[in-house]
């Protein structure tokens, strides 16, 4: 039988503290992000056709490594008032 001494349990708890801290920290689930800008002297259907082209999307979040198109399914917006 295992004789566990007063400073091993210490040891012990003190590595299931830094495990749970650390599972905790890199298992973060979603998070979400939300920026706005305004492009001056810009008309709106330039502004959205820049923003709608999925090849400028690593241009436009730096964030993204890989990004790939699986379908190019694009309906150019009905924009005015109808």
């Amino acid at each position: 039988m295992i004789h566990i001494t007063r400073a091993n349990k210490r040891k012990l708890v003190l590595y299931g503290i830094i495990l749970l801290i650390a599972y905790a920290i890199f298992s973060s689930g979603y998070s979400s992000h939300r920026s706005e800008t305004t492009i001056a002297n810009a008309k709106p259907e330039d502004v959205w056709e820049f923003v709608a082209d999925f090849s400028k999307m690593k241009l436009l979040n730096p964030t993204i490594t890989e990004n790939k198109l699986l379908n190019k399914l694009y309906e150019k917006p009905k924009l005015g008032i109808s």
